[in-house]
């Protein structure tokens, strides 16, 4: 029989509406009774029939999803949910090995699903409260409209945060700051700080995205003039396209001809495409990419290791650098074959004559190894978190050893 349970939901403190999707009626019961004590509404589904009523008669802002189901599997379920249209945010609960919760995590949101956390069973309340509040992150930015984000991009609210990028093979010293990755913000009119989650998914369903990156770029060449200033002390920064552009064939005569109204030129703005961006069109993109590296930009291959590039595409697309994918970079310090994979994807990018970048280095150990292994370049909080422009000229000019000279 068909499971549909519904709680009593006029309680003040409800939170979020959730639906709990697990044949085991003992972990509902333990799931349900976390859910109501942080005032949370709770619906449950024991199969992919009560999930499809479900949805199909209520909107969810949370669907937690056991991945190991009779029947339907947790997949098939991400697959249903996905042809369903489902704007919830799925949380992944199994008692399976973390790489399988990953890789189904990755496979959701290729599906175009708003996958957010795993939880790996057993789950305690607080790992339940944490990923209930990055749900809630979510819904309120699905609460935007297009009139607010355009605003904020008009009154120069939406804003991009520096992280510095570091040499990590330098012999003596501080690391020397070689770089920066230009990551957006949203600093709103009371001064909160909003994270590209709770906002990005709105700019690109409004098809703001293009203007979006605009803003971002006059924030880059504004900062890379202000460290001209300050002595010369200008390093490369990367600027992140999106999938949307790299389908318009002038994108290099635009990103060109911005720079040069500012005097400045191409050497120092990298060009960041994700692998999904690079493989929808790849003849566009080869097109794009290559007359972007003939006008003298580089162009890195970010998060390298999460999505399905070819090697083949690998050596035929004109990149000059390779990011390692931060969910690699995290296994480190404590999986055996997260390093072997490193240590592959390090020596295959020096064979094909590009440097590497890691990204989401946290800690001195993971530092280490990456050296190690050749690893040439790294970001991460253990360095420093993207910092606000003012902050980011004063990290910059505030190590020795930056000469003014683009680093490539």
């Amino acid at each position: 029989m068909n499971m549909l349970v519904k709680p009593n939901t006029s309680s003040a403190t409800t939170k979020a509406n959730v639906l709990i999707v697990d044949d085991e009626l003992s972990m509902r019961a333990v799931f349900r009774d976390m859910l109501e004590e942080l005032g949370c509404s709770v619906s449950e589904a024991e199969n992919k029939e009560a999930l499809v009523t479900a949805i199909g008669a209520e909107i969810f802002d949370v669907i937690v999803l056991d991945l190991v189901m009779p029947g339907s599997d947790g997949i098939e379920l991400l697959r249903t949910l996905s042809e369903q249209s489902c704007r919830a945010t799925i949380l992944l609960s199994s008692g399976q090995d973390r790489r399988i919760l990953s890789s189904a995590q990755r496979m959701g949101r290729m599906a175009g699903l708003n996958v957010g956390g795993i939880l790996q069973k057993p789950v305690t309340i607080d790992a339940m409260e944490s990923a209930i509040g990055d749900a809630l992150q979510l819904k309120r930015a699905s609460q935007l409209t297009r009139p607010q984000i355009e605003s904020a991009i008009q009154s120069g609210q939406i804003v991009p945060y520096f992280q510095p990028k570091v040499d990590l093979l330098a012999e003596t010293g501080a690391p020397r700051v070689v770089g920066a990755e230009a990551l957006v913000r949203w600093v709103d009119d009371t001064g909160e700080l909003r994270n590209p989650g709770d906002f990005l998914a709105e700019v690109e369903a409004f098809g703001l995205m293009p203007t979006v990156t605009s803003a971002i770029l006059s924030g880059i060449v504004d900062e890379l003039l202000c460290l001209q200033e300050r002595n010369g002390a200008m390093v490369p920064i990367s600027i992140n396209v999106p999938p949307t552009m790299l389908h318009e064939l002038d994108l290099p005569d635009q990103i060109f001809s911005h720079l040069r109204k500012a005097g400045l030129g191409p050497e120092w703005l990298v060009i960041e495409v994700t692998e999904e961006s690079a493989m929808q069109d790849p003849a566009k993109a080869i097109d794009i990419l290559t007359r972007l590296r003939l006008k003298g930009f580089s162009v890195s291959l970010d998060d390298f290791g999460t999505g399905f590039t070819s090697i083949v595409e690998l050596y035929r697309m004109p990149f000059s650098e390779l990011k390692l994918d931060r969910s690699i970079i995290c296994d480190l310090s404590q999986d055996e074959d997260a390093r072997t994979v490193a240590r592959g994807l390090v020596a295959l990018s020096h064979e094909l004559g590009m440097p590497v970048c890691a990204e989401g280095v946290e800690d001195q150990d993971t530092a280490d190894f990456l050296r190690s292994i050749g690893c040439e370049r790294a970001q991460g909080f253990h360095f420093a978190k993207p910092l606000p422009a003012d902050e980011f000229t004063r990290f910059v000019v505030s190590f020795d050893g930056t000469n003014g000279e683009a680093v490539t």
